[in-house]
């Protein structure tokens, strides 16, 4: 299976359409909530499929609510976005999390191409395979098979969820999270952002001035870049993954007691398991899963890990075994990356709708070998998604098309970039400031992705104060580091 099936942040063709004035306003959705276990409560929201005619059907998100364990000193309702949809996310936090947050009602929620609404394009290993890694090396390329391919996931989008994909932009998603606003009775919007939810929180930030609170951005992605320089801004973030796979064959190498892979260099190590198995694939000793497991498996394996160097020892672990011919534990992390398929369709049907990408197919192809000679081992992640842009069967009214920017009479947005994040560069979280203007950047020295995740009380500690009283933010300049280390160190 290919690396790309692992990929979340992508991007897709889409004119330049200013949104038009809504025809009918919208109706507040009613909650009805109910228990649904353990102490949470769950609800439906209806809001309009197309927001510029409001009148014209509605689709389900669905929620999930934590109520405010202090109540009697309750501010509010926290938001939370998280590019996967957030019920799960919210049921499943770390303990004390609700303690921490006890003065608001946290609520997540399955943005439309999640939960109810969820797309599924039915990719496969069999469309994938004109973009693997030996078919995008330079004289492998065959750009009629991509086009192909392209142009066939394009269609299986359109049979499975035509009548949604126009209306998937990110501008479509911060006007839904002003109707949950409104749906909880908030006067203005508290609201947590991770990864992709932070380019819906720079698009409500921009769309809706005056009825922002409080955010917070983790793991910011580059909102300007994502829409109007994809190509670009997606090479950013794979150079990104190279660099901290850079780091984990140094931090390998530092803690050999520990990490066990490739003795006193892995990444020659790494780098001869790779030809190894794109020429000759090996069996896996599951016989539920008997493969064969090849490089492209290694590769998706290898990307995942490096979301959170926790994982770190369990990456070496597997690619020992891989080295010994047996492939079981590579295929089990990469078939669990892979199983994020309707993720997957819902960035893709998400950014194309929202961003600007290249007609011409010939420049795709030049990207792909550009990417080749310069990135040592993921230069084939956004080849198919890049491609699909070219033939995506669906166009926006309301592609959100203006500046980003946050109003010096708004309270300061509050983003925290992560120094060595693969997922979202610490670049991304400048540019985010930089476009926002009214934001204050807090840095985590620190690997993988995320900073809230990792419960460092010296990042929740700074996230809490400004939730608490939006004028507590930050010093200028101020930052914190990752206390803990790879392999045990």
């Amino acid at each position: 299976m290919s690396v790309l099936a692992s990929l979340l942040l992508v991007g897709a063709l889409a004119p330049a359409v200013s949104a038009s004035s809504p025809q009918g306003k919208p109706d507040i959705p009613e909650l009805d909530w109910a228990d649904c276990g353990d102490g949470f409560e769950c609800a439906t929201a209806a809001v309009p499929r197309d927001h510029q005619r409001a009148r014209q059907g509605t689709i389900d998100l669905a929620l999930i609510r934590h109520p405010a364990v202090d109540p009697a000193n309750r501010i509010g309702t926290l938001f939370l976005a998280h590019p996967l949809g957030t019920l799960d996310f919210v049921r499943t936090a770390p303990p004390g999390t609700f303690e921490l947050l006890a003065q608001f009602d946290v609520v997540g929620f399955d943005g439309r191409g999640t939960g109810p609404t969820a797309i599924n394009c039915g990719i496969d290993e069999e469309l994938l395979s004109p973009f693997d890694s030996n078919s995008t090396r330079p004289g492998q390329v065959d750009k009629a098979a991509m086009v192909a391919a392209a142009r066939e996931y394009a269609r299986r989008c359109e049979a499975a969820a035509g009548d949604l994909l126009p209306f998937m932009s990110t501008a479509a998603m911060a006007s839904d999270l002003d109707l949950l606003r409104a749906a909880v009775g908030d006067q203005q919007l508290t609201y947590i952002g991770i990864s992709q939810g932070t380019d819906i929180g720079a698009t409500y930030a921009t769309m809706f001035p005056g009825r922002m609170r409080a955010m917070v951005f983790d793991a910011p992605v580059d909102p300007a870049g994502w829409r109007d320089r994809p190509l670009e801004t997606f090479l950013e973030q794979d150079v990104s993954y190279e660099q901290e796979l850079d780091r984990f064959f140094v931090a390998c190498a530092t803690r050999q007691d520990s990490c066990g892979f490739g003795g006193d260099d892995p990444e020659r190590a790494y780098d001869d398991l790779l030809d190894r198995l794109d020429a000759q694939p090996i069996p896996s000793s599951d016989p539920a899963q008997p493969g064969p497991v090849d490089g492209d498996d290694v590769r998706t394996a290898t990307f995942e890990m490096m979301f959170d160097p926790a994982r770190w020892q369990r990456l070496a672990d597997a690619l020992i075994a891989a080295d010994g011919g047996d492939g079981a534990a590579i295929q089990t992390i990469a078939d669990a990356a892979t199983d994020n398929e309707l993720s997957l369709d819902t960035f893709v049907a998400n950014h194309a709708v929202s961003a600007r990408y290249p007609h011409d197919v010939d420049e795709y192809v030049a990207n792909i070998e550009h990417r080749y000679r310069l990135l040592d081992h993921f230069w084939a992640v956004d080849a198919f998604v890049d491609m699909v842009a070219r033939f995506w069967p669906a166009r926006s009214a309301d592609r959100f098309v203006r500046d980003f920017e946050n109003p010096p009479s708004a309270p300061t947005i509050l983003v925290i970039g992560g120094t060595h994040d693969p997922a979202t560069p610490y670049q991304w979280a400048e540019h985010m400031v930089g476009d926002l203007g009214n934001a204050r950047l807090f840095t985590y020295e620190s690997d993988g992705h995320g900073a809230i995740n990792d419960g460092n009380p010296c990042v929740l500690v700074p996230i809490i104060q400004y939730l608490t009283d939006p004028a507590q933010l930050p010093a200028e300049g101020a930052s914190c580091a990752q206390t803990t280390e790879p392999f045990g160190g």
